[in-house]
C-alpha cells in the first residue's frame, strides 16, 4: 500500500506537541495514524490529534510511538511536511521508519492520556489480542501484564507467612478488574 501526503510544517510541529508530554509507558505504544475529511488523524497514548492534509492515504499505519516522539522533538526540515509509506517504511521529512500497514478499522480501544495501570490491564481482559495490536498497544498491555505479575509476586512473597499465594493474589486482582474497572464510564471526550 502506498500513502502520500504533505502537512504544512508548523502545523504538524504543533500537532505532535501534546504526545512529547506522554509517560515512558504511553510512549511504547504504537501510534496509528489515517487519513479522514483532509486531516491525517494521529492517535497514541489516549491522545488524538489531527492536522490538515493534502494527498492520498488509504487504511490505517501503525509505527512506532518513539518515532513520533522522536519528530515532536526534533522535527525534520521542510515545509510542507512530506509523509510517504511505501511497503513497509514511513517517510516522514526524508527520514525512513520502519510502519505496519492495516486495512481501514477504527481503532476501537481508548484509554486516556497516560493510563493508570488497572485500566491498561482491563483492556487486556476486554479486548482480544487483535483488537489491542489494531490499536497500537500490544507493548503498552505486555508491559501492564509484566508489571501486574511483578506487583503480585511481591505482595506473595510479603504474604507468604498467611499462607497466601501468588495464584490466590492474581485470582483477586483478576476480579478486581473485571468487576470494578469500568471502561465504558471513562469519559475521554470532555
Amino acid at each position: 500500500m502506498r500513502a502520500d501526503v504533505r502537512i504544512p510544517r508548523d502545523e504538524f510541529v504543533k500537532a505532535l506537541h501534546p504526545f512529547r508530554t506522554l509517560r515512558k509507558a504511553a510512549q511504547s505504544e504504537e501510534a496509528i495514524l489515517s487519513l479522514s475529511e483532509g486531516s491525517l488523524v494521529i492517535s497514541m497514548g489516549g491522545i488524538e490529534m489531527s492536522v490538515k492534509a493534502e494527498g492520498m492515504w488509504e487504511g490505517q499505519a501503525r509505527v512506532a510511538g518513539r518515532v513520533l516522539i522522536a519528530v515532536a522533538k526534533l522535527p525534520p526540515p521542510g515545509d510542507p511536511m512530506h509523509i510517504v509509506i511505501e511497503g513497509s517504511e514511513i517517510r516522514i521529512g526524508g527520514f525512513g521508519y520502519p510502519v505496519v500497514w492495516q486495512g481501514w478499522a477504527p481503532a476501537v480501544i481508548r484509554l486516556p492520556m497516560n493510563a493508570s495501570l488497572d485500566l491498561i490491564l482491563a483492556v487486556g481482559q476486554r479486548y482480544s489480542s487483535e483488537e489491542i495490536k489494531r490499536a497500537g498497544l500490544t507493548k503498552l498491555v505486555d508491559d501492564s501484564l509484566r508489571k501486574r505479575d511483578d506487583l503480585i509476586a511481591r505482595a506473595a512473597d510479603a504474604l507468604k507467612s498467611l499462607r497466601i499465594q501468588a495464584s490466590d493474589i492474581t485470582a483477586w486482582v483478576e476480579e478486581f478488574i473485571r468487576t470494578r474497572v469500568d471502561l465504558d464510564a471513562m469519559h475521554l471526550d470532555e
